[in-house]
């Protein structure tokens, strides 16, 4: 039993080093402060010690006050000074969908890679948004499995599944259909670097909460 015990706290620190040296080394950006971002997506940048450089707001009134519940990060109106930073490698945008279209182009247009989270009510134009705006430059595209099945409740290894699908459907050739999103998304990178031309390049990720299912 205490060997059991000794291999398991083996594991746990050896899993807690990992994670504290999987830091991101650029320098990234985020456009927007509203509710879903504050309460679902800085609390995982922090987890994932993603290095803000800049949160950009539309309202004055705010900056001060992110500073101070952001240390370390500048606060600023200023699309353009964002994307005219060197240092900045990325920018993530979580706007109101009236926002969306134009700061997404503006950050296309920069070069920067960009992850734009597009949340809404259904059927209000969300998927035609994206679509007008990468439709050249989608290299890979996939939808989550519904959960509103009346008859039983999608599994992860459907999910799993339904992913692997959509990779081999942009060309990825001779891969297991993998056990977890992890593995998934590490199969999604060498399928990027495959197609790597130098040029932009959109990976679209519809309805992506229904691919966060119970195992």
């Amino acid at each position: 039993m205490k060997y059991i015990e000794h291999l398991i706290a083996r594991y746990k620190h050896l899993r807690s080093v990992r994670q504290l040296s999987q830091s991101y080394k650029g320098k990234y950006a985020f456009v927007g402060i509203g509710n879903h971002s504050t309460n679902n997506l800085y609390p995982v940048l922090d987890y994932l010690h993603v290095g803000l450089k800049y949160i950009c707001c539309k309202s004055p009134d705010k900056l001060p006050l992110i500073e101070a519940a952001y240390p370390n990060v500048c606060a600023t109106t200023s699309l353009e000074r964002i994307l005219s930073d060197d240092e900045v490698k990325g920018v993530l945008v979580s706007v109101s969908p009236q926002a969306h279209f134009h700061i997404a182009s503006q950050v296309i247009n920069s070069g920067k890679a960009e992850l734009v989270a597009v949340y809404g009510r259904r059927h209000v134009g969300k998927t035609y948004f994206i679509n007008e705006m990468s439709r050249d430059h989608v290299i890979f595209r996939h939808t989550g499995l519904s959960p509103y099945d009346n008859t039983r409740r999608v599994t992860l290894k459907e999910q799993l599944q339904n992913f692997h699908f959509s990779l081999l459907r942009y060309g990825m050739e001779n891969v297991p259909q993998p056990k977890s999103w992890p593995e998934a998304f590490q199969l999604l990178q060498k399928l990027i670097e495959q197609k790597d031309n130098g040029t932009r390049q959109v990976v679209f990720i519809d309805e992506l909460p229904w691919m966060d299912t119970a195992r």
